[in-house]
């Protein structure tokens, strides 16, 4: 298609590129605010990694958040890195990172623009997509979740790669070949679910009858490939599985593949009781949401094939839809049947179905000004839908409660509600919903751990050392749980005991800062300077220094 519009294509695009940052600003000025939630504590407030670029190193080679343990079977360095660079400016004010996210995924938004422009050479289509991207509803889990900036990374990264994988098609640049390669290598440093980026170059090929440019598949084949035997051995990570369908056949998990599509395309078009922590669930064939999934998958596969020839953008955009879904489909076994952040990237070829058709509204002269009205209506609704839903991220009393209207009995959230309610000083509630998570769940180790927090908070040592010790029992390399237990000791006067319970952590994991940090503390409370002085040089060999810990020996 080709520009139609009656202005100059440089003022269309300059304004087209302002209303969507504009907007982009506005949908998540409401989640700025927002404090740390879940994994955020984990991945930056506890996260020792982030303070130094010293530790980059070990960043890449290593887990999530490695240096607390063996929490994270997922391999994000450039995620971290990315935390680092905020963690510079903004230190532990959750405003910056805020602001990185949103500003991270006002950029994707702007290369959906730039890619359905590369595609299509259409403006209108291309501003659709973009408005409608940035405000999508499903994407508040990615954007205002602090942790979620994985899929906005990934998504930035893929789309860069494969906008320059087109402009090496059309011009044969050695520069665009290069900057594909590498915009790819970024993104399987951010998430493992770009693995699919060449599916995407194929389908591309196939709509637009365009030779596969080899050179360049084969080197993001390459990459593939290299990616995943290095995911299987010397970056497989081991970590406590929560992994519900680890045990199940795809027989199994079938019926659920085609419930969460059914879900996904609902919650895309009619984008409420938007929640994260779906359940985890074994379905079955006669549920009716898995013949809905599967017949409208069928048809809309069907339709996307007819009109193969003649219409370009639908089969693109399908094709892109499911082809970014298959990582999450529960195809292989993985952690939930559906999550609304896994939505971020197929979420493109929804916004661009969408932006397309409403294009083909505004080209017909005598319904102009209503189609004017209905786009309008679509882009703004799903904005302030958008800017409603970020109060769920506000803090994480709010964010668990309105978690458990919809998963009730998810003792990961009673745990983390009960976290929550230590860190306010209501230790009441943060026993009774602890302990509400045991009765769920009594072999979860964190609603110990928790438990163990309240005690100590109280100085109720021998309480808090029961919890700890019952939480090490669940999971016998959970590593902020012994140096809770060490500082419990520390503060009875057991200060050996402390000191090797710190030593054990050390064995357990030598990249555990905060344990050299509690070891300079104990020694030097028995006034051992030379041992002292010695843990004070490990902890400098990682990066660290005894300044950054601030005195607080303990581990939340």
């Amino acid at each position: 298609m080709k520009q139609t519009t009656l202005y100059p294509i440089k003022l269309t695009t300059f304004f087209s590129i302002l209303f969507i940052i504009i907007l982009g600003l506005f949908v998540y000025s409401s989640s700025i605010n927002g404090k740390f939630i879940w994994d955020d504590n984990n991945l930056i407030v506890h996260n020792h990694d982030i303070k130094t670029f010293n530790t980059i190193p070990n960043i890449l080679q290593s887990s999530l958040a490695s240096s607390l343990g063996k929490i994270y079977k997922s391999y994000r360095p450039l995620q971290i890195i990315s935390y680092t660079l905020d963690h510079k400016v903004w230190k532990y004010n959750p405003l910056g990172y805020h602001v990185s996210n949103t500003l991270l995924h006002i950029l994707v938004s702007l290369m959906v623009y730039w890619l359905v422009r590369l595609l299509f050479d259409d403006w209108l289509i291309s501003f659709l997509s973009a408005s409608i991207y940035v405000g999508l509803p499903i994407h508040t889990e990615a954007v205002s979740y602090i942790s979620g900036r994985a899929d906005i990374l990934a998504a930035l990264f893929i789309l860069l790669s494969f906008i320059f994988y087109i402009k090496y098609d059309r011009k044969q640049k050695i520069l665009f070949y290069l900057i594909s390669i590498i915009s790819y290598s970024f993104a399987l440093l951010s998430k493992e679910n770009v693995i699919i980026f060449p599916l995407l170059l194929l389908i591309y090929s196939f709509v637009f009858v365009r030779p596969v440019k080899k050179k360049l598949l084969y080197a993001v084949s390459f990459l593939s490939i290299g990616y995943i035997i290095l995911r299987l051995t010397i970056l497989k990570f081991d970590a406590p599985s929560t992994d519900f369908y680890t045990y199940t056949s795809l027989w199994q998990r079938l019926p659920g593949i085609f419930i969460a599509i059914a879900h996904y395309i609902k919650l895309l078009i009619f984008p409420f009781d938007l929640h994260m922590e779906y359940s985890k669930s074994i379905f079955y064939f006669s549920n009716p949401l898995f013949w809905l999934g599967l017949v409208f998958s069928i048809l809309i596969i069907y339709y996307a094939w007819i009109n193969k020839s003649k219409n370009k953008i639908i089969i693109f955009s399908i094709a892109w839809f499911y082809i970014c879904l298959l990582p999450h489909l529960n195809l292989y076994p993985i952690n939930a049947y559906m999550a609304e952040h896994w939505l971020y990237l197929p979420a493109i070829g929804f916004a661009i179905v969408l932006g397309y058709y409403l294009s083909i509204l505004w080209h017909n002269q005598k319904i102009r000004s209503l189609s004017f009205l209905i786009s309008l209506l679509i882009i703004l609704s799903y904005a302030l839908i958008s800017f409603r839903q970020n109060e769920y991220w506000a803090n994480p009393v709010v964010f668990c409660k309105r978690t458990l209207i919809y998963s009730p009995q998810n003792y990961k959230i009673y745990s983390l509600l009960g976290n929550a309610y230590v860190k306010e000083k209501e230790y009441d509630k943060a026993i009774a919903t602890c302990k509400k998570s045991i009765e769920i769940n009594p072999s979860f180790p964190y609603s110990y751990f928790h438990l163990g927090l309240v005690y100590m908070d109280l100085r109720e040592y021998e309480e808090a050392i029961k919890y700890f010790q019952t939480a090490i029992t669940k999971n016998p390399e959970f590593l902020n749980a012994y140096n809770n237990l060490a500082v419990c000791y520390f503060k009875k006067g057991d200060v050996d005991i402390a000191i090797e319970t710190s030593k054990q952590i050390t064995k357990m994991n030598p990249q555990y800062a905060r344990a050299y940090y509690n070891l300079v503390i104990f020694y030097s409370e028995k006034g051992e300077k030379g041992e002292a002085d010695k843990y004070e040089r490990e902890l400098e060999k990682l990066g660290h220094s005894m300044a950054e810990f601030t005195f607080e020996v303990n581990a939340e």
